[in-house]
């Protein structure tokens, strides 16, 4: 799943697509390189209490998923109403400017002295006041006749000030205008990333902290790609080599040319970061041929290991993996969460689609799916492979060297799946990750620089670098992508899945109720319940907490994988 938060206010409206396709990109967007260390994961926990683990945070994503969704309706909402509100003000300066202009003309042709105005004078003096504009500030010295300016699909009219309107005494723009957003406002015509969002209905506060939450998760996902693509090749190149297969923590054990398997994974490694590293320095974006590959590519990946594992079970590899371990327990917390993560890039999907009305039902569906996905890859991954010879990538541990030509031939190209796909998604990730750092550090800086772009060396050199040097760093000291990914979910990802989207549908409608005294949103999440959203937010901090004072008490073991 890859983000791309960058702080635009709104895009064009993209190319549209129907609810089917809609669902097929959706369910691309969640299922990724978390799914491959569920089995495993599942297995160390217990098939009852990894199933109930699931089917609980599968929800919860569900719930906040809604809550981008109901905050784009309500962001779109707020953009078009500060549109008809400047068009307005734009409207009744240029009137304003016109008749001042005949105002001062007449007052040359009157005759000076006599105490009388002539006829056109008197006139055009009327017709002057008839358009005075009017501030809010200054609701409450005038006259004022909103006739005609409430409906947002009409040509706004001009403020006709007249001596029988009554006087009213405004609080709000919306009170002096009659802006009330309709239902065509809150249609979701212009994509807003999450950074637009935040940018929108966060404080200055709100938006570093939500830029330092993305950014981090941002590099706990480039390391978790930096160490799933290296290891799969030394693994499939060390095995093929010594014509074993390799399934102990022994990473010193003998690869080629005099190189132990973890050297062999260092060599992989730094290729890797200098093939694809330098993307960094450029702008990129996934082209949909590319998109295409990748996709056939993961279909054809997970239907041959469900395939692979229900045969294994059958012709008598079965094992019995425990009911509930709870020391399993926080592992399989961080990689669910990482593993159902498609908030961060919900935009992108949803905006395009044609027919919006039954968005959450669509979603609902796509989420069922993908739950019943996970649990038959985990379950039938849990009973195929003991424990002890389940590797950290579930594609590795259908690569044995000494299979049959087909079945070798199927199992390696499992086990380089993960290269092809994350060799085109880590460039894209590293733009991404480029670009919020760099907004980022323009909201930090803005107070003493402004909005002015960095200087070359720091925008093209520094960001580039500070983005590619601490996954490399991560990836050559840990070579354990299920600790990688379990860590990424539990702290950063949280924060993104869970208390970013939270935080935006509650600024969101604070906001819009505190600025147009009315909140009617077509787009309304079903869990719009305050209850909710605190229920939401009080299971995101003491998960966190939870999982902090686990890590305490029973620290990760960091192992040298095999390679």
């Amino acid at each position: 799943s890859n983000s791309s938060d960058h702080l635009i206010m709104a895009d064009p409206k993209p190319n549209t697509y129907s609810a089917p396709f809609a669902f097929i990109y959706t369910f691309n967007l969640i299922v990724g390189v978390g799914a491959l260390t569920l089995p495993k994961a599942v297995n160390e926990a217990g098939l009852i209490l990894g199933t109930v683990l699931l089917v609980s945070l599968c929800i919860i994503s569900y719930i906040t998923a809604t809550y981008v969704v109901e905050t784009m309706a309500a962001a779109n909402a707020y953009y078009k109403m500060e549109e008809r509100k400047k068009k307005f003000e734009t409207e009744v300066s240029a009137n304003l400017t016109d008749n001042k202009k005949l105002q001062l003309r007449t007052e040359a042709l009157s005759s000076p002295g006599d105490g009388r105005s002539s006829p056109l004078n008197s006139s055009i003096n009327e017709q002057t006041i008839g358009y005075l504009p009017i501030k809010p500030s200054q609701a409450s010295s005038y006259c004022i006749d909103v006739s005609g300016v409430h409906n947002p699909n009409s040509k706004v009219k001009d403020v006709n000030i007249t001596e029988t309107t009554p006087l009213i005494s405004a609080t709000s723009d919306s009170d002096v205008l009659h802006l009330v957003p309709t239902d065509d406002d809150y249609e979701i015509d212009k994509k807003f990333e999450l950074g637009s969002m935040a940018s929108l209905f966060f404080p200055t506060f709100g938006i570093v902290i939500y830029y330092i939450i993305v950014c981090l998760y941002l590099f706990g996902d480039l390391a978790i790609y930096a160490v799933a693509a290296p290891t799969s090749v030394a693994k499939v190149v060390c095995d093929l080599v010594t014509n074993s297969n390799n399934n102990t923590d022994n990473s010193s054990e003998h690869c080629f040319g005099g190189l132990t398997r973890l050297e062999a994974y260092y060599i992989f490694l730094g290729i890797f970061i200098a093939c694809i590293g330098p993307f960094t320095f450029f702008n990129m974006t996934k082209t949909k041929i590319l998109q295409l590959i990748t996709t056939v590519m993961r279909y054809v990946a997970f239907i041959s290991m469900i395939t692979l594992a229900i045969i294994r079970i059958a012709n008598g590899h079965r094992s019995l993996p425990p009911m509930a371990t709870f020391s399993g327990l926080p592992s399989l917390f961080g990689i669910s969460i990482y593993s159902f993560m498609c908030q961060h890039s919900l935009p992108g999907i949803v905006t395009p689609i044609r027919q919006k009305k039954g968005i959450y039902g669509l979603l609902g569906d796509d989420f069922i799916v993908v739950l019943l996905f996970y649990l038959v890859l985990s379950i039938t991954g849990a009973i195929a492979f003991e424990k002890s010879e389940m590797q950290q990538l579930y594609t590795l541990d259908f690569f044995n060297p000494r299979d049959s030509i087909p079945k070798l031939v199927v199992g390696t190209y499992l086990a380089l799946f993960p290269v092809f796909t994350l060799s085109a998604s880590f460039p894209i990730i590293t733009v991404t990750l480029r670009e919020n750092l760099k907004s980022l550090g323009k909201t930090i800086l803005k107070k003493w620089r402004g909005d002015k772009d960095f200087p070359f060396i720091i925008d093209r050199i520094l960001f580039p670098l500070l983005v590619l040097t601490p996954p490399t760093i991560i990836a050559y000291s840990i070579q354990q992508d299920d600790l990688l990914v379990s860590v990424t979910g539990s702290f950063p990802g949280v924060g993104v899945q869970y208390l970013i989207p939270t935080a935006l549908v509650f600024m969101a409608r604070y906001t819009l109720k505190k600025k147009f005294r009315t909140y009617e949103n077509k787009y309304k999440s079903p869990f719009s319940n305050i209850i909710i959203i605190g229920l939401v937010l009080l299971w995101t901090f003491v998960s966190v907490i939870l999982i902090i004072i686990n890590m305490s008490i029973t620290p990760p073991k960091q192992v040298k994988h095999p390679i």
